[in-house]
C-alpha cells in the first residue's frame, strides 16, 4: 500500500503530476479531487494512481484515443474509395468538427470527399456516408439514382408536330424509367449498361458538360414539367442523334475544342 504520506508531502507529488489537489488527503488509494494544471479538467485520481507511469487527465487520454481511433478509421476509408471506380473524381479528403458538442470536444470528426465536379468543374464537399450512397454534385445528381447499384445511359426520340426530338438520361431500373416516358411519347432508341453505376453516371455528366458547352439550353421546354426535361433536345438545336457512340463521340469533340479555344486564350 505505501507510506502514508503528510498533508504537505501529498499535495507535492500531485502537483509535481501535473494535478491540483483541494481538500484533504486521506490516503494513497482513495481518490483526490481536484483539477489537472494544464488542461484545466477537473478530476478525482489516487495518489498512487498520479505517482505511477501511466498518470495523466482521464479526459484529455480519451480525447487522444478517440483521435488515433478515428485516424485509423479515416485511413481505412480513404483506401476503400480511392480503390473504387469514382476515384478519378477524388481530389482529396477533408475533415470537420462533428456537429455534436459532446463529439467534437471528444476530437471526433466527420470525414468528407473532395472532388472536381467533372461538369461544372466545380470543387465539392460530400460526407463519406452520402457518397458512398450515390450522391454527388448537384448538377449531375439525379433523384434515386445510386452509382452503387447497376445502372443504364438511354436515348429517346419522339417526333412532335413534325419536329425530330431527342432526350439522354441515366436509370439504375430501365423498365420503370421507360414507364414514366412512354407517357410524354418517348422510345427508346438507344442504351449503354454497366455494372458500375458510376461509370454511367460519369457518361451522362459528360454529355451534360457538352450541352452546356454548346449553348444547347431547352427553354421551350420549360412549360411541358415532362421528366427530364432539362436533357432534351429539337433538331433545331442540336443533331438527332439515333445512337449513343455518335452523341459521346460529339461530346468528346466538343469538350476537346473547348479545351482547345481556352488554351490559345491564355
Amino acid at each position: 500500500m505505501g507510506r502514508k504520506y503528510t498533508q504537505e508531502e501529498a499535495e507535492a507529488i500531485m502537483r509535481a503530476a501535473g494535478f491540483e489537489p483541494e481538500g484533504e488527503y486521506v490516503n494513497n488509494n482513495t481518490p483526490w479531487v481536484g483539477k489537472w494544471i494544464d488542461c484545466g479538467h477537473e478530476g478525482s485520481p489516487k495518489l498512487a494512481t498520479a505517482t505511477s507511469k501511466n498518470h495523466g487527465c482521464f479526459t484529455c487520454s480519451r480525447s487522444l484515443g478517440a483521435q488515433a481511433s478515428g485516424a485509423k478509421r479515416g485511413e481505412a476509408t480513404r483506401r476503400r474509395l480511392l480503390e473504387g471506380s469514382d476515384a478519378e473524381s477524388i481530389i482529396g479528403f477533408d475533415y470537420y468538427l462533428h456537429h455534436s458538442k459532446a463529439a467534437a470536444d471528444r476530437g471526433y470528426r466527420v470525414m468528407r470527399v473532395l472532388m472536381l465536379c467533372p461538369l461544372c468543374e466545380v470543387v465539392r464537399s460530400v460526407p463519406v456516408s452520402a457518397w458512398e450512397s450515390g450522391r454527388r454534385c448537384s448538377c449531375i445528381s439525379q433523384s434515386g439514382y445510386r452509382v452503387t447499384k447497376p445502372g443504364t445511359l438511354y436515348l429517346l426520340a419522339r417526333v412532335k408536330e413534325g419536329v425530330e426530338e431527342r432526350q439522354y438520361g441515366i436509370s439504375n431500373d430501365l423498365k420503370r424509367r421507360m414507364s414514366e416516358h412512354k407517357r410524354h411519347n418517348w422510345t427508346l432508341v438507344d442504351k449503354q449498361s454497366h455494372k458500375d453505376g458510376g461509370v454511367i453516371q460519369r457518361r451522362e455528366a459528360r454529355i451534360k458538360r457538352a450541352m452546356k458547352l454548346a449553348g444547347v439550353y431547352p427553354f421551350q421546354y420549360s412549360g411541358e414539367k415532362f421528366t427530364g426535361f432539362t436533357e432534351a433536345w429539337t433538331e433545331h438545336m442540336l443533331e438527332p442523334f439515333d445512337s449513343l457512340p455518335e452523341l459521346n463521340a460529339w461530346a468528346i469533340a466538343t469538350i476537346t475544342s473547348h479545351k482547345e479555344t481556352d488554351g490559345k486564350r491564355e
